[in-house]
């Protein structure tokens, strides 16, 4: 069906109320019916002070919803059989622990048992250094992260390869240098070259190799009486040292249409074979995840997405099998439930099942 007055009126009312009523700096989200037509709407500001409201193609930081991209990388690699998904991710790039006993599938869905680097108390004083002005050295936002400073992060893991699910940053940051090693080209151009171009999603980038438009929405961290604009002067999304940190695991910048757009090619079948596509959203029964994809129930529908969060913003892209529509939700305030909106959004546009 397509989406009438009426309903279209009601999706930007709530993004109006969330960023009215629950004091979010700024919003901006998406619905791809099957039929290819598109909503986007905005509420709210990209930047404070000077006050700039939220257009429709601003690039926001989409953080872990990034792992979908490279999960999609990776079984695309293994289709052309330069992957195999069960043998040890050593067998590709071993400069990582555990090379000889995690296997590429479990890098995928969080079961290797990996310590999440986030987790670190050192990268927990570098997070709170960033709020400072002028922090220097490893804590200082112009920072750029390298993939040995952040494997120095990495402790002693939750468990054996494959006996535990546990969400893991790490996982994907291997990732990123298993599909280089495979793939014989950096993962940024890889992502453009298989995915960005092929299916115009011309408000994507992988950062800080790729950058996005000068006017792109700055990240806010809200306090008692104000916000913190992490971004400022940045270049990439939200800065740099946040961007390097986070790499294969959330480093993407888009907007909404575009993840709506990637969203519907995905889990619709136009990126991967059934069998990759069956293999992704084949969902654990430790937990709720697949191979790079989550799963989750908003006002009783089904979606497989996933959810991010960067310094300053927050994501939700999700794909409803049973319809075809594909809806996204983009924040540049963090530390947040989009749970909520997105719940909202998703009762306006398919009803309460």
């Amino acid at each position: 069906p397509r989406l009438k007055r009426s309903k279209r009126a009601r999706l930007d009312a709530i993004l109006r109320n969330q960023v009215r009523n629950k004091g979010i700096v700024g919003l901006q989200a998406a619905v791809r019916m099957p039929s290819g037509e598109v909503w986007v709407g905005t509420a709210g500001d990209a930047e404070r002070s000077p006050d700039r409201p939220i257009a429709r193609d601003t690039q926001f930081s989409i953080a872990s919803v990034t792992k979908t991209f490279v999960a999609a990388l990776i079984l695309q690699l293994a289709e052309e059989g330069r992957i195999d998904l069960d043998a040890p991710f050593g067998t590709y790039f071993s400069e990582a622990p555990r090379p000889k006993t995690v296997t590429v599938r479990q890098l995928l869905s969080h079961t290797s048992g990996i310590y999440n680097y986030f987790a670190h108390p050192r990268y927990g004083k570098a997070a709170e250094a960033w709020l400072r002005a002028t922090p220097t050295g490893l804590n200082s936002r112009e920072h750029r992260w390298t993939y040995d400073e952040i494997m120095g992060l990495v402790k002693s893991g939750y468990c054996k390869p494959g006996e535990c699910y546990t969400y893991s940053n790490t996982n994907y940051v291997i990732l990123g240098k298993v599909a280089e090693a495979a793939g014989g080209a950096p993962i940024a151009d890889q992502l453009r070259k298989r995915f960005f171009t092929p299916l115009g999603l011309e408000d994507t980038v992988y950062q800080p190799a790729q950058r996005p438009q000068v006017d792109a929405a700055h990240g806010h961290w809200a306090w008692p009486g104000g916000y913190t604009d992490h971004t400022r002067n940045s270049r990439v999304l939200p800065f740099m040292a946040a961007v390097s940190v986070a790499d294969a695991a959330g480093a993407i910048a888009s907007t909404a249409p575009d993840l709506a757009r990637w969203a519907a090619a995905l889990y619709g079948g136009e990126v991967l074979s059934d069998r990759s596509l069956r293999e992704m959203t084949t969902i654990l029964p430790e937990g709720t995840y697949g191979l790079g994809t989550d799963v989750a129930s908003f006002a009783g529908n089904r979606g497989y997405g996933h959810r991010g969060g960067l310094r300053g913003f927050e994501s939700s892209m999700w794909y409803f099998p049973e319809s075809g529509v594909s809806i996204a939700l983009l924040s540049n305030q963090g530390n947040w439930l989009t749970d909520v909106p997105v719940r909202k959004l998703v009762r306006t546009v398919l009803g309460k099942s």
